[in-house]
């Protein structure tokens, strides 16, 4: 039968298997949101899970030590990497500058030199002995007063990006709540294998579970990350909008679904922001309907004019998209702007109807400039500037009307009389007599 304690020295073996493994498979997808973060922490836990098996399977003290040296390698990686990669989740994608960087990384790399050069000056730990778990020989050690720092700091670390990530992610969405449920699980099931190692709580008097759990929560956040889009669109966008402005902001994530509202949208389109959150984003605009309904215009360059019905005054509306672009240059999903129009739009109405009536009236006004001073001998009219033209030509200058000259009967027969028809006889267009 196989002793317990064996089967818990395999599972560190096959933790370092699957850390490393998922490390280098999320190495080629370094283009997705955090996935280097991942790679990071997997990394790690992958070096301190391997370093743990061989420290188990080791012989002697001596041997069992280095191993130990080599492990916090991926003790002090775990909680840097997993504060970057709550960090990338929690604020817009962005990474510590180069000026934070050397304070989040100083007390790491003291931790490592403390722990390599510890004979020296024994702040790490105190004397180290081997005593017998089950068929495995394990150091039983007691621990230097730099422990503290670094117990502290990794706690701190864990604790913020842990308290980062759920206060960043949407609260009582149904779309969220599995993502929630999913991290929640990844940042308790180091802090209880920890605490339960350092106690000395049996079975983990002088088993450590923690690099089992990191990887396990590893894989939680993996999995968020892949099969729930945790990374498609990072919540803390709704730090960048400002409550305050009177134009409407609209943050949808890469599957459409409205995740942030500022208060000026939800008062112009007429919603409690709570109530369609994780809903999809048209259905807040309203734009299908409107479209439906005719009261919707659409326009160049990613613009839409909404007319918003109810109430004395009804509201018009510019309504734009533009695509939100994650760290990596993909879209992330879309940010869309509600600008109130009406008073542009009613503005707009009014001088449309001012033009309207000004040709009217120009209209009128060239009608009544037909009635001019006409002479009685050679019929010629007066225009407006006082010039005598020719009844044709001013008709011809004022309409789309064209003239022919021929000559009517009496003329005929009073210049011409030898073309003259006989008496009795009628012209074309001539009553008979």
């Amino acid at each position: 039968m196989v002793h317990p304690v064996d089967l818990f020295v395999w599972s560190t073996a096959l933790s370092a298997a699957v850390a490393l493994g998922m490390a280098a498979y999320m190495w080629r997808r370094g283009a997705q949101p955090g996935a280097r973060e991942l790679t990071a922490l997997w990394a790690a836990c992958g070096i301190w899970s391997l370093a743990y098996f061989a420290e188990l399977r080791a012989p002697g003290l001596a041997a069992k030590s280095r191993w130990v040296d080599v492990q916090y390698i991926g003790i002090v990686a775990v909680p840097v990497a997993w504060g970057f990669f709550a960090l990338r989740y929690a604020s817009d994608g962005r990474l510590p500058t180069r000026r934070q960087m050397p304070f989040l990384l100083l007390a790491p790399i003291i931790t490592l030199l403390l722990q390599w050069t510890n004979p020296l000056h024994g702040l790490m730990r105190g004397e180290m002995s081997l005593v017998p778990v089950g068929p495995v020989q394990v150091i039983d050690k007691t621990y230097g007063p730099w422990m503290v720092v670094h117990t502290a700091f990794s706690y701190l670390m864990l604790l913020g990006g842990s308290l980062a990530m759920l206060r960043a992610l949407p609260a009582n969405l149904p779309p969220f709540r599995t993502q929630r449920y999913l991290l929640l699980t990844g940042c308790v099931l180091p802090w209880v294998s920890n605490a339960l190692y350092l106690v000395g709580i049996p079975p983990f008097a002088h088993l450590d579970p923690t690099p089992l759990t990191m990887t396990v929560t590893a894989c939680l956040c993996a999995w968020a990350l892949f099969r729930f889009g945790l990374m498609d669109l990072i919540p803390a966008a709704r730090d960048v909008v400002i409550e305050q402005l009177n134009i409407g902001i609209l943050v949808a994530d890469s599957r459409g679904r409205l995740v942030d509202a500022n208060p000026a949208a939800a008062a112009l389109l007429g919603f409690r922001a709570p109530a369609l959150l994780g809903r999809p984003l048209d259905e807040a605009l309203g734009v299908a309907a409107a479209l439906r309904e005719g009261r919707c215009r659409p326009a160049k360059e990613g613009r839409e004019q909404v007319i918003v019905s109810g109430g004395a005054h009804p509201l018009s509306l510019e309504v734009r998209r533009a695509p939100l672009h994650t760290p990596t240059g993909h879209v992330g999903g879309e940010v869309v702007t509600v600008v109130d129009i009406s008073d542009r739009h009613r503005i707009q109405q009014e001088r449309e109807a001012l033009i309207a009536e000004l040709q009217r009236t120009l209209a009128e006004v060239r009608t009544l400039g037909g009635l001019l001073p006409i002479c009685a001998h050679c019929k010629r009219i007066r225009d407006d500037e006082g010039y005598w033209t020719r009844l044709e030509e001013y008709i011809s200058q004022h309409s789309g009307a064209e003239f022919t000259h021929g000559i009517c009967p009496d003329c005929l027969r009073k210049l011409h009389p030898e073309l003259a028809p006989e008496e009795g006889e009628s012209s074309p267009g001539e009553e008979p007599r």
